[in-house]
């Protein structure tokens, strides 16, 4: 519901391109923005969103360890350097445990021409 509740608000703006499940370095991240450069040439900030849920009270370390290391091969995806060479891109590994954001963790990768 989370991730439904984020895709239909991320999805409503015009200076990015959302995907949901775009495959990068080697998986799928739930939440992927890349900046609408045919429009807006001057974004130079992307996005990649992971989301974990969380069945007990407090915050999994290993899962917050996994979210981040998602997060972070998937913001390095060498396909995204080549294709946004000027855009640095930050990784957001989101853990929730049922409404409530119990861990956030940011990751920047930065791009061969930043």
């Amino acid at each position: 519901m989370i991730q439904g509740f984020l895709a239909a608000y991320l999805s409503a703006t015009e200076h990015f391109v959302f995907h949901s499940e775009r495959e990068l370095g080697g998986g799928y991240a739930d939440i992927c923005l890349e900046p609408h450069l045919q429009r807006y040439t001057s974004i130079r900030h992307g996005y990649v969103i992971e989301l974990k849920y969380l069945k007990q009270e407090q915050a999994n370390a290993a899962q917050v360890a996994e979210a981040t290391a998602q997060v972070r091969r998937y913001a390095a995806d060498e396909r995204l350097a080549r294709q946004y060479r000027s855009v640095r891109f930050t990784g957001l590994a989101l853990v929730f445990h049922g409404w409530e954001l119990v861990h956030c963790d940011a990751v920047v990768e930065k791009t061969a021409d930043v």
